[in-house]
């Protein structure tokens, strides 16, 4: 047995050493070359050594900061950080976040192209972006004029969830739910806040309410049914009042359709957490008061 550990010691040093020479080689061919698929099918490797992942990610990041290498060729590295995951290191998401604001006139992210990238990228690296990635996505959200760029940075954020979004990121989806003008945004950024769920807070339960009751757009109502559905006791009484409200009223059969299944997601969410005697006082006391709002309403069978 233990020579049998150390024959996949020794094979995974060996492993390790050649991804290590391949990552140097790809590394001399990103930074130093000059031949556009060179460079390309450098960033595509280097998104693949896991075992050397943070030096890997390091090259990416270097190419990813130089406005003499290519847009695509920056674009494809962004998403190879992606690739590597959280294992490319905090180092990485910082440079992505870092990058993903600098959208000024001949910045490196002044490509709206490059930036979408990088939002997708961050949403992709897991906790290693909480911090400085939550916060580059939520600004993004906030005040980037490119819409593919804002519907990135939305479904990143929900990407992240609820444990690394943080306050910023619920705050920024809550906000661009309301008062984005672009469809295609709202959606993302309702979707997103029912991943968060109880993290979505006050702010996002109560953006939800307002679209739902609101928003002329059909495919926005109904995600706001549906998310106010998976906030729990967050929902508030406000949000289970907005649910039997659009049962009832509203003229699509789709937002009526999803509001039911929110109503009986909502009281099973609530029941379990009475039944189960957990959590704060106050949180069960939330969840007490939503089931009052709901009372006999069947939602759905």
């Amino acid at each position: 047995r233990n020579m049998a550990n150390d024959e996949l010691a020794a094979m995974s040093d060996d492993e390790g050493l050649h991804q290590e020479s391949m990552m140097m080689t790809a590394k001399e061919d990103l930074l130093r070359g000059i031949e556009l698929g060179k460079q390309w099918d450098a960033t595509q490797l280097l998104g693949t050594l896991s075992e050397v992942a943070p030096q890997a990610a390091g090259a990416l990041s270097e190419a990813l900061a130089r406005r003499d290498i290519d847009t695509g060729v920056r674009w494809n590295a962004a998403k190879s950080i992606g690739r590597l995951g959280p294992a490319a290191g905090n180092a990485a998401a910082f440079a992505l976040a870092k990058a993903l604001l600098q959208r000024k006139p001949g910045e490196i992210a002044s490509d709206p192209y490059v930036r979408s990238g990088l939002a997708t990228t961050i949403g992709d690296m897991s906790a290693v972006a909480k911090g400085a990635g939550a916060m580059a996505l939520a600004k993004a959200l906030q005040d980037d004029r490119d819409v593919t760029v804002r519907r990135r940075a939305a479904a990143a954020l929900g990407q992240l969830g609820k444990g690394i979004a943080g306050p910023h990121g619920a705050k920024a989806l809550a906000t661009a739910l309301i008062i984005d003008k672009d469809t295609t945004v709202k959606c993302r950024c309702a979707e997103s806040l029912g991943v968060l769920s109880i993290a979505a807070g006050e702010d996002g339960a109560n953006a939800l309410v307002e679209a739902l009751a609101s928003d002329s757009d059909v495919g926005v109502r109904w995600r706001c049914a549906m998310s106010l559905g998976k906030l729990g006791y967050a929902a508030m009484e406000n949000g289970a009042c907005a649910l039997l409200k659009a049962l009832t009223e509203d003229k699509s059969l789709a937002v009526k359709d999803h509001a039911g299944d929110a109503i009986t997601d909502l009281r099973d969410s609530c029941v379990k957490m009475l039944e189960g005697l957990e959590g704060h006082l106050f949180y069960r006391g939330q969840a007490a008061w939503v089931l009052g709002r709901l009372g006999a309403s069947a939602g759905k069978p």
